[in-house]
């Protein structure tokens, strides 16, 4: 009998030993959005060479340099990409705004800190630096 209480203390233990193990964490309290729109995700002021031109590189040249041209746009060079930019296509085409076409054409926009140097750099004058 000793060896039938035993087994069964053990597994009581076991047992409220577990449910003291489970913790729900809920992410949205251990990692809130950051709500303080004063802040770059990167550190200084956008710039062509360093911030946007990455961008249009890592997400625009496969259909839009030089040796492709789809849609008659390249974006692989300044000259081009400022010509975008003033006549608005860049803008509301990367920001998908009513009555362009939208880029990328998959229908997900460009991640947040991207489309906040690109909309940084535009709003700062579209500078070649």
């Amino acid at each position: 009998m000793n060896i039938i209480r035993f087994t069964a203390c053990v597994l009581c233990a076991i047992f409220f030993i577990s449910l003291s193990a489970c913790y729900y964490d809920v992410e949205e309290e251990l990692y809130p959005a950051n709500t303080d729109t004063t802040q770059n995700c990167y550190s200084d002021t956008a710039s062509y060479s360093t911030h946007v031109a990455p961008v249009l590189a890592t997400n625009c040249y496969g259909c839009h340099a030089q040796n492709l041209a789809l849609g008659n746009i390249v974006v692989d060079s300044y000259a081009t990409v400022k010509a975008l930019v003033d006549n608005g296509k860049l803008k509301g085409s990367v920001n998908h705004e009513s009555g362009f076409s939208v880029m990328p054409p998959s229908g997900q926009k460009l991640g947040s800190c991207d489309l906040e140097k690109i909309n940084d750099w535009i709003a700062g004058g579209a500078l070649n630096n």
